[in-house]
């Protein structure tokens, strides 16, 4: 009998703990990707930081830290992809104030002011007198043709 409930008790417990163990070991997977991918693109080596990028993110699509490895590595290449992966890392609730920025940066690179302008238009009302905010104000304005 003490069997039988030792052994129903375990099979309970793992029952429960399988899934969240499961996913904390994904989302620890992704990171460490993620790190491997910004480590090879201070190497330059573009093709094993997109792989490492692209497999962080697959196994965390909502991880913040993968989507700015893919978002950096995208930036390398392409425009259009990684204003889309930015714009994801923002509606996380978890990108700097860098992240921002490059999100604005990127967006103006492919001519989508608008979003440029609102993510823009809350970096100056956090800091208004930031250099680089203001670089970028100036760069967004004369885009515009104003």
């Amino acid at each position: 009998m003490v069997l039988a409930i030792t052994l129903a008790t375990i099979l309970i417990v793992g029952y429960l703990t399988a899934k969240p163990a499961y996913l904390g070991f994904k989302s620890w997977r992704s990171r460490r990707l993620a790190t491997q991918s910004a480590e090879h693109l201070t190497q330059r080596d573009w093709t094993t930081a997109r792989a490492k990028a692209q497999a962080a993110l697959l196994l965390s699509p909502n991880e913040p830290i993968a989507l700015r490895a893919m978002a950096q590595v995208l930036t390398q290449g392409t425009n259009l992809p990684s204003v889309a992966v930015w714009q994801r890392l923002i509606q996380t609730g978890q990108a700097t104030p860098e992240d921002r920025r490059a999100f604005v940066e990127q967006a103006l690179r492919a001519g989508a002011g608008t979003l440029a302008a609102e993510e823009l238009d809350k970096l100056l009302k956090e800091s208004p007198s930031s250099a680089v905010d203001l670089w970028l104000a100036a760069r967004l304005f004369a885009a515009a043709g104003d």
